[in-house]
This record gives C-alpha cells, structure tokens and sequence, in this order.
C-alpha cells in the first residue's frame, strides 16, 4: 500500500522542483537576478532573492500561482532560527526562546499570529 502512495508522491515531488520538466530554463528565468553567480559569491539576501525567483519562475511556467513574500512567516522563521542556535537544538519542536520539546510548528505560528486563536488546521 505505501508503495503505491510513495509513486505519485514522488513524481509531484519531482515535476515541483523541476527534475521531469523541461531541460531548457522557463521563460522569463534570465529576468532572476544573480542565476550566473556562484551561490557562496552572494549575500544572503542576494541568495534568497534568486531563489525566490526562480522558484516562482519554475512554478509559473507550471501553471502555478507565484509565491508572495509573507513578513509574519519571515519573522517566524528568522526567530525560530536564532531559537535554534541559543538552545543549541535542532528539531521541529520547540519554542522561540530556545527550549525543545516545548512546542510546535503550529503553535509557534499561533504565538506569533499567523493563525487565528480557535482555528484549527490539519494537514494530510
């Protein structure tokens, strides 16, 4: 049963990150900057601006929407980050100041407003 569940998943897995796509760039891909400069070259603001591009240049050339810049998720992410490096953990579970095992990735998007108080969300 899982075999046949693992498949599909893997071949959407694949199309997303553009593995089973086309070998030729999207159009408009030259439009991303930095795509010629060697990543440890870039800032890492530079960095996460090409990616992004090119993750939403790959996606639209799918027929996908385009990812937008979400500033609650950014500064979930960032907090968390730092979270990691002062309890010197690494794990999905854990708070922002820095104690595993204390909460999770949705809580820690409740505790910073990224989900309602109340709203419930499932995944799978």
């Amino acid at each position: 049963m899982a075999r046949k569940a693992t498949a599909p998943a893997l071949l959407t897995l694949f199309i997303a990150i553009g593995l089973l796509g086309p070998a030729a760039a999207p159009a408009g891909a030259a439009d991303c900057p930095n795509m010629d400069t060697p990543s440890a070259a870039l800032t890492l603001g530079a960095f996460d601006a090409s990616m992004f591009c090119e993750i939403n240049q790959t996606r639209i050339a799918n027929g996908v929407q385009p990812l937008r810049p979400n500033p609650i998720l950014r500064r979930a992410a960032t907090e968390y980050t730092n979270s990691l490096l002062i309890g010197r953990f690494f794990s999905h579970h854990g708070d922002f100041a820095g104690h595993p095992h204390s909460s999770t990735p949705v809580g820690r998007l409740r505790q910073i407003g990224y989900i309602r108080p109340g709203y419930v969300w499932m995944v799978g």
